[in-house]
């Protein structure tokens, strides 16, 4: 069952006090309606949500305590939900195109949801370099914590192969 709340956390880095918002606690709980909710009330929560800062800290608050283990879970429900949607609406603000690949990938690979990667890499085989800011070193990170060997592997592969040229030998470099 997925975790029903989180704790204020004290940090070391400064003397400020650590917990989750609204929003971080309904993607953490897998309440997708509530983050699409609080997305049209407000789009600079979707900057938020989706934060590298802000996803490592509450990892912090999640690692090591047994009732957070869906957590990762969760999250990636809520973003495959939301890229779904966005996706399916045939919108020009597509998560991809807005820059939020990485966020996905990211997200995806910490919960170890290998087919919610395979989908993005078959796609979008760069989105495993990362976007915005997010690099391979994150992503690669992401999948470690995922936990699942495929996943990582997968990602693994992706970077190290240049699945980007075509049959040619053209491609993402041709030019240069």
């Amino acid at each position: 069952m997925p975790p029903t709340y989180f704790p204020l956390r004290w940090e070391s880095t400064g003397d400020q006090w650590w917990y989750a918002s609204p929003k971080d606690w309904a993607a953490a709980n897998g309440h997708y309606d509530l983050v699409r909710e609080l997305l049209r009330i407000d789009g600079n929560h979707l900057i938020k949500l989706t934060s590298l800062r802000r996803i490592r800290r509450l990892e912090t608050v999640w690692d090591g305590e047994e009732q957070f283990d869906d957590v990762a879970k969760c999250r990636s429900q809520v973003a495959r939900k939301l890229f779904l949607e966005c996706e399916s609406t045939k919108a020009k603000n597509s998560l991809i195109r807005a820059s939020y690949g990485g966020w996905l990938m990211y997200t995806a690979a910490s919960a170890g949801d290998l087919g919610f990667v395979q989908q993005f890499l078959e796609t979008n085989p760069l989105l495993v370099f990362g976007e915005g800011e997010y690099g391979v070193t994150d992503v690669l990170y992401a999948a470690a914590r995922g936990k699942n060997s495929e996943v990582f592997r997968l990602i693994y592969d992706f970077a190290v192969s240049p699945r980007f040229l075509t049959a040619k030998g053209g491609g993402f470099l041709a030019g240069f």
